[in-house]
């Protein structure tokens, strides 16, 4: 499961670095190229390729946190305390230093590079309301830990996952794959079914190994994702409608296909892992800069060009991606007990 990780956050850092429309750098637009190959290019590394990354997050948490096969009171307990420490403190923390910044940037020489934010926003109850969903977009201050929210609600209502799956085995996804289809997933109190459908799945996994015999088979799976990744790629260009039943598609073909890779290269002795340490220091701090960062590089390179707003659009998540490590390297030299907090022990 390792070695997923690092490819997968790439791919988190992507979803988080789409470079089109208008964006506002000291106070002037500037105009993104509105070209048909261009907004292809953003939408294949943006939103076709990377969408499976979050799924399998949740996939691997939920196999993870169910990994020994059985479920008492005792060992939720114990689950609950480890968790409050990788999960819970983190979040907190994040979303704290994340709301420092928010503060920080108001400063008159720096407001520039933020005109669309103004003091009047800092108010009590969206500075409380900021650590669980902001008003109007559902995202906490430090915006990708919205995944961390929903894990800790997987968290504490996994005893009854553990039954009704348990139970329901594979009854229990399908009224949940249909409210996916139609479009009918509530997202009230941070709380989403897809969450909830692929943490599940997880635990599903590891309640019935002959999941992961089945998907080894499916050496076919991986010609069906290429013929979907292009199809979706196409659908969503145009802005078709027909795009949300074909993305969905795209995500279970692509969840089989790359479990299919991995489970095939466990079975052959390949479990090389890059950078497993720093991936959850580089999921919960790129959100902090990537788009402060975005915005430097656009206002230095004064980019004209699609191609170099193309040269820009891969630039920044490489640069983003690099500096977390180097942050994380910093700090696992100078001050490795706070890193520690940080990253909830792992």
């Amino acid at each position: 499961m390792d070695r997923l990780r690092f490819p997968l956050i790439c791919g988190v850092v992507f979803i988080h670095n789409q470079l089109k429309g208008d964006i506002s750098i000291s106070g002037q637009s500037l105009s993104i190229p509105d070209v048909p190959w261009y907004e292809a290019v953003i939408n294949l590394f943006s939103y076709v390729i990377p969408c499976i990354a979050v799924p399998i997050f949740f996939i691997v948490s939920g196999y993870l946190f169910f990994k020994e096969g059985t479920f008492n009171e005792k060992l939720y307990l114990t689950k609950i305390k480890k968790r409050f420490w990788s999960l819970l403190i983190p979040y907190v923390l994040w979303n704290t230093l994340c709301l420092l910044i928010f503060i920080f940037v108001r400063i008159p020489a720096l407001h520039g590079l933020f005109p669309n934010v103004s003091l009047e926003e800092v108010t009590l109850p969206k500075v409380l309301s900021g650590y669980w969903a902001c008003e109007g977009n559902g995202f906490p201050f430090d915006f990708p830990l919205w995944y961390v929210r929903e894990l800790i609600l997987m968290v504490i209502i996994s005893p009854l996952l553990y039954v009704v799956v348990k139970k329901m085995r594979v009854c229990f996804f399908i009224p949940i794959v249909i409210c996916m289809f139609f479009s009918l997933c509530p997202k009230e109190f941070g709380f989403t079914l897809n969450a909830c459908f692929f943490f599940s799945l997880g635990l599903y996994t590891r309640l019935f190994s002959h999941v992961i015999e089945y998907v080894e088979r499916l050496n076919f799976i991986k010609y069906l994702y290429f013929l979907l990744i292009a199809a979706d790629l196409y659908t969503v260009t145009l802005g078709l409608p027909v795009n949300h039943y074909i993305h969905l598609l795209v995500i279970f073909s692509g969840i089989l296909t790359v479990f299919n890779y991995v489970f095939i290269s466990v079975k052959k002795g390949k479990n090389g892992c890059l950078f497993k340490e720093e991936v959850f220091f580089i999921y919960a701090s790129h959100g902090l800069f990537i788009a402060f960062l975005q915005k430097a590089v656009l206002k230095i390179m004064r980019p004209i060009t699609e191609v170099e707003f193309l040269a820009i659009y891969f630039l920044v998540p490489i640069l983003t991606i690099t500096i977390s490590i180097g942050m994380y390297g910093c700090m696992k030299r100078v001050t490795p007990k706070v890193l520690s907090i940080l990253v909830g022990g792992r």
